[in-house]
């Protein structure tokens, strides 16, 4: 028995949790193929069968501390009843998983994928508009400078270069104030977490997901897919919120990446990855460049 298995989270586990959802208990048995997929935070397998192909996803409860699991399936849940989300297929509330079919011919979304799809800009703002503009008020508060602090002090790395300290408080006061209204928002859309399927996009994993700033999903997106500050702006405009002006999406960046490399810093810690460091370096350089730029003039936020 692996690891995995014996935590509760491996093939067997996943074959398990699909074999108790409705009407899939023979499937979950039979002509199966099963391939654990990467994460950092989960545990993820694509589970093939005579009945279709599922993604079961598990929270990772050897690798980073529990996120609150009942918020990220109420999310998931409100993701596919707005036609954002894949196919929610079964919720196991007492594990935690969640098992969707799996979305074919998907790839994730990232500056190259957008550049070579035509109107794929516009499609994914849309995608991304149908989750803002949605009427749903979920429970949990995606809060990234809370988050920044938890991090930071969980890494047991040194304390935030007092000039990025200040620009990050700084930044708190002003986006609070000049917020029009907080929406649904994913919180954490990485291009694995955007997938381009053939019509259209598919959010997926929304452990982060809840009450916030329009503005940081798009320029969480824009950091970590490579887009350039045009290509920022064009899926902003697509967009069309009222909350997503050039001023608000810096500061988000800048929030942004330094929320990324906090958070590498501290999954190091627990679990060290060798190809995050360069990202790290990158995410804590492009932070402290952001920060200076920004109230370097002693502009009052």
């Amino acid at each position: 028995m692996t690891t995995s298995e014996q935590r509760g989270s491996g093939p067997m586990a996943a074959l398990d949790i699909l074999a108790r959802a409705p009407g899939l208990a023979g499937a979950a048995r039979e002509q199966v193929a099963v391939a654990a997929l990467q994460g950092l935070t989960n545990a993820t397998y694509r589970v093939d069968t005579r009945a279709g192909c599922f993604a079961v996803q598990m929270p990772d409860r050897n690798g980073a501390p529990d996120m609150a699991r009942a918020h990220a399936i109420a999310a998931t849940q409100h993701a596919h009843a707005i036609g954002v989300g894949a196919e929610l297929v079964h919720v196991e509330e007492s594990s935690g998983a969640i098992v969707t079919r799996w979305v074919a011919a998907t790839r994730p979304a990232d500056a190259e994928v957008l550049r070579a799809r035509p109107g794929g800009v516009a499609a994914l703002a849309s995608c991304i508009a149908r989750l803002h503009r949605s009427e749903a008020r979920l429970e949990r508060r995606f809060d990234p400078f809370a988050a920044i602090a938890e991090l930071a002090s969980r890494s047991g790395a040194a304390p935030l270069a007092s000039h990025l300290a200040q620009a990050l408080s700084r930044a708190e006061t002003e986006l609070a104030r000049t917020l029009r209204s907080e929406v649904p928002v994913h919180g954490d859309l990485v291009p694995a977490n955007v997938l381009a399927a053939p019509d259209g996009f598919v959010l997926i994993d929304w452990d982060y997901a809840g009450m916030g700033d329009p503005a940081w999903d798009i320029a969480y997106f824009a950091l970590e897919a490579g887009l350039t500050l045009a290509e920022e702006r064009a899926l902003a405009d697509a967009h069309g919120g009222p909350d997503l002006d050039a001023r608000r999406l810096r500061l988000n960046r800048m929030v942004a990446a330094t929320l990324a490399w906090t958070w590498g810093a501290a999954r190091m810690r627990v679990c060290p990855v060798p190809d995050l460091s360069a990202w790290i370096d990158a995410r804590r350089a492009e932070s402290s460049m952001l920060a200076t730029g920004l109230y370097a003039s002693g502009e009052v936020g």
